[in-house]
């Protein structure tokens, strides 16, 4: 992974399924962060969430205009690969996997999904997760439950910048698996929550379409973000030339 507005980043499909892969076949642990503009906001104000970040077994940009202003500094094509593409893609490869978080009334939608595609939940372990501080979880039960089971990948959703750090507690008590943070991932699978339109998403209004959606939550966000943008642009040009 090479850094981008001080984090490390892979735009590589292959190479980021070639990582998973790897700890995979190794029985280790790792970590696959999902980068948007929130994300990159919280590595901004905060160093050690930055460290976190810095630590994964590898990164995926899911904020079209990050890789589109990324590309444009360093002259190179960047494209997105977002939380719910890389769930969709690693869904059906057949895999051990733990699915952790949301309700489970959330979770009995994304099973129900699952099933109507045609996906094997027979190797699927589904485990809500009670609503507490991050420091606050049972992470030696959890773990109990997730290394019995011998999961290879665990979907964890629970949004940023909690999910992140979760993973970050709960890792050191694996024996083996993948952990991913795919925010709302788990909902946008099951239908219960809309993403935005393809055509917004080719043009990099996906945020818009949130705010829409949830004009409260939503607002206060992305004015932090679009704030934080003329900084870490200005950085990485200068530090590009």
């Amino acid at each position: 992974m090479n850094r981008y507005f001080g984090v490390c980043l892979e735009f590589s499909k292959q190479q980021v399924a070639a990582t998973i892969e790897k700890c995979v076949a190794e029985k280790r642990t790792g970590a696959v962060f999902v980068v948007d503009a929130t994300v990159l906001s919280y590595t901004v104000s905060n160093h050690s969430f930055r460290e976190l970040i810095n630590n994964a077994s590898a990164n995926i940009c899911d904020g079209s205009s990050i890789a589109l202003l990324a590309g444009r500094i360093h002259k190179q094509n960047f494209q997105q690969y977002t939380g719910s593409d890389i769930f969709k893609d690693f869904l059906p490869k057949g895999y051990r996997q733990c699915f952790l978080g949301g309700s489970s009334e959330g979770l009995d939608a994304l099973r129900e999904k699952m099933v109507e595609r045609g996906v094997d939940i027979s190797n699927c372990l589904f485990e809500s997760l009670p609503f507490c501080q991050v420091e606050q979880f049972d992470y030696d039960g959890i773990a109990a439950r997730v290394n019995e089971f011998g999961a290879e990948l665990i979907w964890v959703s629970l949004g940023a910048p909690k999910q992140e750090q979760f993973i970050t507690y709960l890792r050191p008590h694996l024996k083996q698996g993948v952990l991913f943070a795919v925010g709302a991932a788990f909902n946008f699978y099951s239908g219960t929550v809309k993403r935005a339109p393809s055509w917004m998403r080719r043009l990099h209004l996906e945020f818009f379409h949130r705010i829409l959606s949830e004009p409260k939550k939503q607002s206060k966000r992305c004015w932090g973000i679009m704030k934080m943008y003329p900084h870490i642009v200005w950085k990485e040009y200068k530090g590009a030339r």
